[in-house]
Order: C-alpha cells, then structure tokens, then sequence
C-alpha cells in the first residue's frame, strides 16, 4: 500500500509542555480544530461546516507506533446530496494522498494508514473527512505513541529536614507521543497508607515537593507511577529516612539515593526504520 514520506521515531524531545494541571491531567482533542502549538482553534480558523455531517470510525483511537490504521467516514444518508464521491481526507491540515483512499459503497469513504509514527500533539491529531467543497463532515483524533518506560533513577534530598523534594527520569527513551501522568508515591515502610505528592514540577519537569508532615526516625518508601493511554509503569522502590538525605544541590553535593536503572533486556516497540507515514 502507498505510504506517506515521514521518518523513524526521533530520539527523545525531553519533557512536554507544562500540563493543564499540578500531575498534567488529560487534555481531550476537539476533533476539528487542534493546532500544532496549542490544541486549540484560532479565531480566524473556525471550521467551515457542510450542510449534512457524517461519522469517522473508529473515534479517537489509541494505536502503537508502527500500527496501521483503518478508517471510514460514512455520510449520513437522510440529505439530498449526501454521498461519499468527492470526499477526502486531512491529517493535521494536510490533505492526504487519494491512493490512500477508496470508496466502500454510496456513502463510505475508507482511509488506510500504514506504519504510524508517534502523534505531533499529545492532544491528539486531527484526522478530518472533507466534502468536495472543502467543508468539514466529520473529525477524529489519532492518538499513537508508546506506553510509558518504568522510572528511574530517583533522587531526593531536604532543606531543612522538614521538608522533601525528589526528581526522577522518566525512562530510557523518555517520549511516549502521549500525555503521561508521574504521581510520587510514598509511604511509611512499615505501617500507614499511600500518600500522592502534590506540588509537581519545583525542580524541572519530573520532580515533586513534599513540604510537610513527614515523620522522622522512621523509613520512608518511595516510587513514582507514570500511566497514559497505553499502559502504566512503576519505579522500583527508594527507602531513605529524612534524617539521612543531603541538602539541596545548589548547596551541597547531591547524593542518589536511589539507583533504579531500567531493566537491560526491557524496552518498548519503536517506528521501524524504513519511512513509514508521518502525523505532520
């Protein structure tokens, strides 16, 4: 089958954006109107909608990297007019070659997408089914990337033996192409209940602040949690005692407290090298 130019999964970009909320709750797509920088329509972008409407399906699906997808987008039948010849498809604004195309009957477009490669926004990418004229029929978003990697490598460290702050990286690769949630976990070690950090991002991107209420002479247990559409991964578990931790790295030489490495023979499925279709 005919496939867009487009390229192998680039290295990881680091962290995204900050998230709409303290862990980065889910932002959801409006199938219409996503941009590339924020997700969202401009004022002199409103969509132009057709006189009758259709369905894309699947809606909003969640896919691997390197997965193909099948999609139709039926015009509803009750309008004069309203067939499936002339229709065609965009992906982010960007008309999609007609091989990729093929009517199924009257009123069904088909679309076949070959070889994803990981989604441009983490709001999803907008998949739109046009009328003849350019309109807007339909829309849906694509969401493809990877599950999240187990983090590691956590660190921590206190300023006044009060208090506790602690980063981690989010794994080997780091890029998911989705919207992947980090809550620090922690817990006395040997009685009491899970605790959710609160105060996210005080030192960079995957790093969380407790500022209070934290016992001492007593163990802590902590790990990080990282879920997105996918899947879910945990960090192995860092034990440490309050009194034990080093001073901020600006004043002091900070010691790992942890050394949560990902396990060598684990990783996730990737792009494969040859071109495959990009979500541009």
């Amino acid at each position: 089958m005919p496939r867009a130019p487009g390229s192998s999964r680039p290295h990881a970009r680091g962290s995204p954006g900050p998230p709409p909320n303290p862990r980065g709750g889910r932002r959801r797509c409006c199938p219409y109107c996503c941009s590339a920088s924020s997700g969202r329509r401009k004022r002199d972008q409103e969509p132009v909608l057709a006189q009758y409407t259709a369905v894309i399906s699947p809606q909003d699906p969640t896919l691997l990297i390197g997965s193909s997808l099948q999609a139709t987008c039926s015009v509803h039948g009750d309008t004069p007019g309203a067939t499936a010849e002339g229709l065609y498809w965009t992906l982010n604004g960007r008309r999609l070659p007609p091989e990729l195309s093929r009517m199924l009957n009257a009123s069904t477009l088909a679309l076949a997408l070959a070889n994803l490669n990981g989604s441009r926004q983490q709001s999803g990418d907008n998949l739109v089914c046009h009328a003849r004229d350019g309109s807007i029929l339909a829309g849906s978003c694509l969401y493809v990337g990877l599950p999240p990697e187990k983090p590691f490598n956590i660190s921590c460290w206190s300023k006044n033996m009060k208090d506790l702050t602690c980063r981690w990286t989010p794994g080997a690769h780091g890029e998911t192409f989705l919207h992947t949630n980090y809550s620090l976990k922690y817990k006395l070690r040997w009685y009491g209940q899970d605790n959710t950090c609160e105060e996210y991002h005080t030192v960079g991107p995957h790093s969380c602040h407790i500022p209070k209420d934290l016992a001492l002479f007593t163990p802590y247990e902590i790990w990080v949690e990282a879920t997105n559409r996918l899947g879910s991964a945990r960090s192995d578990v860092l034990t440490l005692d309050i009194l034990d931790v080093g001073e901020p790295p600006d004043q002091a030489s900070l010691a790992h407290l942890g050394s949560c490495h990902p396990p060598p023979n684990t990783h996730h499925p990737q792009a494969p090298a040859q071109p495959g279709l990009q979500l541009s």
